[in-house]
């Protein structure tokens, strides 16, 4: 973990996440979600942060039947994602 922002953001998508699984019906989606929470417990580098969010959105392209209010904590995971992408800043430093 780089810095403050990255912990903070992390606690907050594991408990979501943990929220998220509670609820969850559907048991093939539980098991992506809770394969899911696994890895993310584990995330410290930048690149599993990208592994664990690509993960993440697959979960909308799968065939999994959720209800609406399964729908809405798992767009709340997504976001927290999101945020987490946006805390990972190229260095542009360098010339490519």
């Amino acid at each position: 973990m780089r810095n403050f922002l990255e912990i903070k953001i992390k606690a907050d998508l594991i408990s979501i996440t943990e929220e998220t699984l509670k609820g969850i019906k559907n048991p093939d989606g539980r098991i992506f979600l809770e394969n899911f929470y696994s890895k993310l417990k584990e995330v410290t580098l930048e690149e599993q942060w990208v592994e664990v969010f690509m993960e993440l959105s697959a979960i909308m392209y799968l065939d999994f039947r959720f209800t609406k209010e399964e729908l809405v904590s798992i767009d709340e995971l997504l976001e927290v994602c999101e945020r987490i992408a946006k805390t990972q800043v190229a260095d542009t430093t360098y010339i490519n």
